[in-house]
């Protein structure tokens, strides 16, 4: 990373003074909103949701514990899966201990699809003691728009249905489990829901985001990046520079073409926004089958969500002369299985100009058309 300026502690401290001005007005605004929010209209649930966990089924009503407020954390966690998924993992290691929202009349659970022995396996397993209900066998996480399946419910994630997730370039939010987090009251016996939010509208309960943002490195990888607490290593953890060099986090140094273009396609598909980052002009333009972006930040953005459900990239080849290279690779997916793609990329003074994807859209049509049937 480049370090910032280094200057006298006056200097320092005008510019910290005009940064408090934007934190303050950012603090009101926050404000505002969670006022807002708080003011938002509420829908019945007369749904009879059924639930489980380890001492049998459970009501919507009963995981309320008494209480007038129930916040639920819809975790991915599949049928399939043997864990949970590593950037929900996160979000649980941050919520602290639950006396503090018990004390204000509110409790907060877990829902997933995965069997109650295997939620019960995984709580124990990361030490956590917040409650957790399996769905599996109800519509709960379909008409709550956790799990997408076109089969069963229409799709709607984040607020956009299906035809909108494909037009704005994220295709994959269509199909499988995602995270995202409803809040409920209670009247008596009658209970509403009053709140949902989905993909970055929950980075503000991730706590190591929180702490990272305050400090010149950020928070450095995307989410993916982060691990189950458990499986960290030694090396992860041991916070020296020596230890970290050549890890993620670096930023490319690669001055060739075919350099840079290898560089960028393997933080893509290792979910090193760092790199990728360092690899871009501000003005790069994008193409691929299904979008078109303009300028740095919206590229990074979209590649940032597309890296959530990449699991790997293979390069199969590479090369390119003074300015442009190409590179063809398998990329890994969860969704859509190994897909073939190349790229063709204009690369000046170390930072790609434009790039242009091509992919073998099979397995992606194919996954479409099995949620539309």
């Amino acid at each position: 990373m480049d370090l910032p300026a280094v200057v006298s502690r006056d200097e320092w401290l005008a510019a910290r003074t005009e940064l408090l001005t934007e934190e303050k007005a950012l603090t009101r605004a926050r404000d505002a909103l969670a006022t807002r929010r708080q003011s938002l209209p509420m829908v019945e649930v007369t749904e009879e949701y059924l639930f489980a966990d380890e001492d049998g089924t459970v009501s919507l009503l009963d995981m309320f514990g008494g209480r007038r407020q129930l916040i639920i954390y819809h975790f991915m966690f599949g049928p399939d899966q043997d864990h949970g998924h590593n950037s929900c993992s996160i979000l649980v290691d941050s919520v602290g201990h639950l006396a503090h929202l018990h004390a204000r009349d509110t409790t907060f659970a877990l829902v997933s699809r995965a069997s109650v022995a295997k939620l019960e396996r995984f709580r124990e397993r990361m030490g956590w003691t917040v409650p957790w209900y399996s769905s599996a066998g109800n519509r709960w996480p379909y008409d709550f728009h956790a799990t997408m399946d076109e089969s069963v419910a229409p799709v709607q994630y984040n607020y956009q249905d299906a035809d909108a997730l494909r037009r704005v370039g994220k295709p994959w939010y269509a199909s499988g489990d995602w995270h995202g987090l409803s809040v409920f009251l209670r009247d008596g016996e009658r209970i509403f829901h009053t709140y949902s939010a989905f993909e970055r509208g929950l980075d503000h309960l991730l706590s190591p985001y929180n702490y990272l943002d305050l400090t010149p490195m950020g928070r450095q990888d995307g989410i993916d990046d982060f691990k189950l607490h458990d499986t960290y290593t030694p090396a992860d953890l041991a916070g020296t520079a020596t230890a970290h060099q050549g890890r993620r986090g670096s930023v490319a140094t690669n001055t060739t073409p075919v350099e840079v273009a290898v560089s960028f396609i393997e933080a893509f598909g290792s979910g090193d926004m760092d790199i990728l980052a360092s690899c871009l002009a501000d003005d790069i333009v994008f193409e691929s089958p299904r979008v078109r972006l303009e300028g740095s930040q919206p590229v990074l953005a979209a590649m940032s969500e597309f890296a959530q459900v990449v699991q790997g990239v293979d390069i199969v080849a590479a090369l390119g002369d003074q300015e442009r290279a190409v590179v063809v690779y398998d990329m890994k997916t969860a969704p859509f299985g190994t897909i073939r793609a190349v790229d063709y990329l204009v690369v000046r003074d170390g930072k790609i100009l434009s790039d242009t994807l091509v992919f073998d859209t099979y397995e992606l049509r194919k996954a479409e058309l099995a949620g539309s049937e």
